[in-house]
């Protein structure tokens, strides 16, 4: 069983332990300062754009880095650009680049090589899972339709090789948060059009991050300081590797490998990692929901569908924080968590009372006797079924209606959602930036994975205001007032925000872990025992 903290431990132990793994000290450094991080599997790419899994995704971190970067807190702070100005419709972001930014073979950074990797994503026959975020680019979404043939037609130019200029379709507050995300990482051009896996050979890989990639094996990756870096001062691990294990834990207790965790091993080996000395746990930026359709009666009800979200006994579930929001903890705020700065307890509560009462007013509002059997779509995993059948039964005891959930692979699942065949399905979600936005785009009337058939004018202009200033209080109160609308609407029932964990060696220095859940290594080392 998790254990069942309060909002302010929960927020002190993000922001203290998940943000920060280990605090900046001034301790003296071991002989070896080789780190080893234990891996399911090795990342099927070196392409920043392709990066999806944390494996890959903290990889990317250590290898590239874009032209700005968040810091430990999630604030934006510059990277390969050492300044930028923003013109005064908030439409076009100039960036000029780091006189000493360079790439591992010491050649210099231009701003063509940023054009060019943008490019490369947004082909349409290019895979790259968050390409999406491209699309805030002038023109951008076209040509990836391949609606516009000419590259220069989108708002990405060199101006000249230390300058980059980026035109905005609209202003976007929140545009620099997403630029510190991997897809917008520069390559070198004269390694991008390699084959994946001759990419991954050390004289083809070229990179421009505090790390450069030397070795790479069925087995291992290896990493050594890129000695080219603006800041290479910082890093202090001499290698670092990526192992991969089929059992991490072995591997630890062994000596083999210094850090692994949730999002980097098996979901199943999560109760070996619960008993382990060494184990830590946190908040990850993820939540655990149920949809509802709103075109399928009587759950466009809103009584009904505020009984069934009153009447779930979240503490009783056995996974993560109980959620009565829906952005989760780990997302940045003003100077603080978003999840702490706005309480998702004063949405709602469990209250089982009032939730029979307003089950009663829902059926008779209906023109119902009782409430027909409600189903829900799960996709498979174990967790799910356990989440769904612990659902079950709260709404038996406490409603006294019936509940049945149905298991589908996921291409079935898929499809379902998509189709809107489903009364409830399970579903997650996790920011693809550090902003609420990232969370509340969701379910906007634009918003292609809104399929809950619920739409408002009042939310939609909560979430362009927000968009549209540069004042982060003002922000704040907009995605308040947006999220509090989906919550009393009730659009989705909120059940838990994700839990992750790790084991690591006690003497492992200011590594951290971000908001994405990627272990940030730039300046991690280790103390002397």
């Amino acid at each position: 069983m998790i254990r069942k903290m309060k909002l302010v431990l929960m927020v002190w132990i993000m922001t203290v332990s998940a943000i920060a793994v280990y605090g900046q000290s001034a301790h003296a450094e071991a002989q070896d300062q080789t780190f080893r991080l234990g891996v399911e599997d090795l990342p099927t790419s070196s392409r920043p754009w392709e990066a999806i899994s944390n494996t890959e995704k903290t990889l990317s971190k250590a290898l590239y880095e874009g032209l700005v970067r968040l810091d430990r807190q999630g604030n934006v702070v510059p990277g390969m650009a050492q300044s930028w100005v923003v013109s005064e419709d908030g439409k076009t972001y100039t960036f000029t680049l780091r006189p000493d930014a360079r790439w591992s073979n010491n050649e210099p950074l231009k701003a063509a090589d940023f054009v060019n990797a943008w490019k490369q994503v947004m082909k349409p026959e290019e895979f790259a899972p968050y390409g999406f975020l491209m699309e805030e680019l002038v023109n951008a979404k076209a040509y990836r339709q391949g609606k516009i043939k000419d590259f220069t037609h989108v708002g990405v130019k060199a101006l000249d090789d230390a300058t980059l200029q980026v035109k905005l379709t609209q202003k976007t507050s929140y545009f620099l948060k997403q630029l510190a995300e991997p897809v917008y990482d520069p390559v070198y051009t004269a390694s991008m059009y390699k084959a994946s896996e001759k990419a991954y050979a050390a004289d083809i890989l070229v990179s421009n991050g505090p790390f450069m990639q030397t070795e790479h094996t069925d087995n291992t990756i290896t990493l050594v300081p890129n000695p080219y870096y603006y800041n290479a001062k910082s890093v202090r691990l001499k290698q670092v590797q990526f192992i991969a294990t089929s059992d991490p834990i072995t591997a630890y207790n062994r000596n083999q490998i210094d850090w692994t965790g949730g999002s980097y091993s098996s979901e199943k080996m999560y109760p070996q990692f619960r008993l382990h000395p060494d184990f830590m746990d946190y908040y990850s930026r993820s939540t655990y929901y149920y949809q509802f359709n709103f075109d399928k009666k009587p759950f466009n009800n809103l009584k009904i569908r505020q009984a069934l979200a009153m009447s779930i006994q979240r503490y009783d579930l056995g996974y993560g924080m109980p959620a009565y929001g829906f952005v989760a903890p780990g997302i940045h705020g003003i100077e603080q968590d978003y999840r702490y700065e706005v309480n998702d307890h004063a949405y709602f509560k469990e209250n089982l009372n009032k939730a029979r009462t307003l089950l009663k007013q829902g059926l008779a509002e209906e023109k119902l006797k009782k409430l027909p059997t409600v189903m829900i779509t799960l996709n498979e995993g174990s967790s799910h079924t356990t989440v769904a059948r612990s659902i079950v039964r709260d709404w038996q005891q406490n409603l006294g209606i019936s509940a049945k959930y149905v298991v589908q692979p996921l291409n079935k699942y898929s499809l379902t959602r998509s189709n809107g065949d489903f009364q409830l399905y399970r579903d997650g979600w996790s920011g693809d930036y550090n902003d609420p936005a990232a969370f509340l785009n969701y379910f906007t009337s634009s918003s292609l994975e809104n399929n809950s058939g619920w739409s408002s004018k009042t939310y939609d202009q909560y979430i362009q205001k927000a968009r549209q200033t540069d004042n982060d209080t003002t922000r704040n109160q907009l995605y308040h007032k947006a999220e509090k609308l989906l919550i009393d609407q009730m659009v989705l029932l909120p059940i838990y925000y994700y839990q992750n964990y790790f084991i690591s060696r006690s003497n492992l220095q200011d590594a951290y872990i971000d908001y994405n859940d990627n272990l940030i290594l730039n300046e991690a080392y280790f103390k002397q025992n």
